[in-house]
């Protein structure tokens, strides 16, 4: 075994599956709908494949939309004619609207790191680039879906709880069905287009080797996945936008946190680990503790790739350069980062809640309504480990340096932003209920 495949194995190994910087954030979803939507189209079972079994879909790349999008001037004047003289400019800010961000990109993104929200089910695509010289053949394999999603399907798929995957394999199915919308012929449309059409029917499905590789280690945050997982699908009262934007932003955050949790299983951590999050608007010395413990988080995630490798005697992975071992810990701050959980990509950074991962947390883990009080101590502290307020902070022990009031203050800033999000009903006997029924 060389040196590469060594470090991979052990990433592997540490983790469940590939983790690395460029599958973070959006991607790990980006997969996951692709995997989903591709056995739908191959009538294949969702979430149900026998244990040893191989992986099996089948994939599209919607590379025509994707280069339209990003430099029609690519496209053949024959391929361009099937647009109309009038409609080029119209359909290309149809698909900027549908387009993925990419957190931390300063250069304009080639079409190959153009992906589309899979908001209808004829929109989830799989990963494509040019390979080949001077011909600039589409090659539909791996490039940014590094195995994030993979990972989370086998999380998935591995629940011991049936009544829960049941509930999560129909409500992911009724995701990625067909549709009968106008944005779904459209996408239908632009696959007929592609390098290898989506309606071409492939002999051989494609067998995953990663996902086939991944395994499910068991951590709080595995159980967290599948819990919310089910609460989002089970939303079926809210548009199919809000349950695949939820599932977006949801999804990551697990994955990276599982990540996490796997590291302190390597390193054998008995203390449960707590981390500080800075809801407030400006500056607070809360800021700071958040920053101690994201820089711990870190070093624990690049650590225990260290200490498994000497546990397996691969000290020769120690001796030379440590890329082996900088890419998970880059897919775990890059892809918080992205979702929302960290204040930037880069720089001085603390953990955080954006809106849009607040109120995926919520849709996942508050299926009714439950008092402001209760949804901090019993579903951010309790479930997800996260220190907001004062009450909190001194069942974590993390009351000492920084005074309570901050922490009461930074628990304001959330009632602000779930109050923004229409996500907190205040009563007139100061009661604050957290929950949808507002929206």
């Amino acid at each position: 075994m060389n040196r590469k495949e060594a470090g991979e194995r052990t990433v592997k190994e540490a983790f469940g599956g590939a983790l690395y910087q460029q599958g973070r954030g959006f991607y790990v979803s980006l997969e996951l709908f692709a995997m989903l939507r591709g056995m739908h189209e191959a009538d294949l079972p969702l979430l149900a494949e026998e244990k040893g079994q191989p992986i099996r879909y089948r994939r599209r790349s919607h590379d025509f939309a994707r280069r339209l999008l990003a430099d029609p001037a690519e496209l053949s004047a024959e391929q361009r004619s099937h647009l109309g003289s009038d409609a080029e400019s119209t359909l290309r800010s149809l698909l900027a609207g549908l387009t993925v961000p990419i957190p931390g990109m300063r250069a304009e993104p080639a079409w190959w790191n153009r992906h589309f929200f899979p908001y209808v089910g004829e929109l989830a695509h799989y990963d494509a680039v040019f390979r080949g010289r001077g011909t600039r053949r589409v090659s539909i394999e791996r490039y940014t879906y590094r195995g994030g999603g993979a990972l989370a399907y086998r999380l998935l798929r591995d629940d011991h709880d049936t009544v829960r995957l049941g509930t999560v394999r129909d409500g992911l199915r009724a995701l990625v069905a067909p549709s009968d919308t106008q944005l779904a012929r459209l996408a239908r449309e632009f696959s007929k287009l592609d390098a290898e059409p989506a309606d071409k029917r492939q002999p051989d499905l494609f067998e995953d080797s990663v996902a086939a590789e991944t395994k499910a280690i068991d951590t709080v945050w595995a159980e967290i996945l599948r819990d919310g997982v089910a609460g989002i699908v089970r939303r079926t009262s809210l548009t199919s936008s809000r349950r695949i934007d939820a599932l977006m932003h949801f999804v990551p955050l697990c994955i990276a946190m599982h990540e996490l949790a796997c590291a302190d299983r390597v390193l054998e951590s008995r203390d449960a680990r707590t981390i500080v999050v800075d809801t407030s608007p400006g500056p607070t010395p809360i800021r700071r503790l958040s920053r101690e413990d994201l820089a711990a988080a870190v070093g624990v995630v690049y650590e225990s790739l260290g200490v498994l490798a000497r546990k397996n005697g691969n000290e020769l992975l120690l001796q030379q350069s440590q890329a082996w071992r900088e890419g998970p810990r880059t897919f775990f701050t890059t892809t918080l980062g992205a979702i929302g959980a960290l204040n930037a990509m880069v720089g001085q950074r603390h953990f955080r809640l954006a809106p849009p991962l607040l109120e995926a947390i919520v849709l996942a883990l508050v299926p009714g309504e439950q008092t402001l009080e209760s949804f901090v101590e019993y579903v951010l502290f309790e479930r997800l480990q996260f220190v907001v307020d004062g009450r909190t902070a001194d069942r974590a022990g993390r009351v000492g340096d920084v005074d309570r009031g901050a922490f009461d203050q930074n628990a304001a800033g959330l009632a602000t932003t779930l109050r923004e999000l229409g996500l907190l009903r205040e009563y007139s006997d100061a009661t604050r209920m957290v929950g949808t029924r507002a929206l």
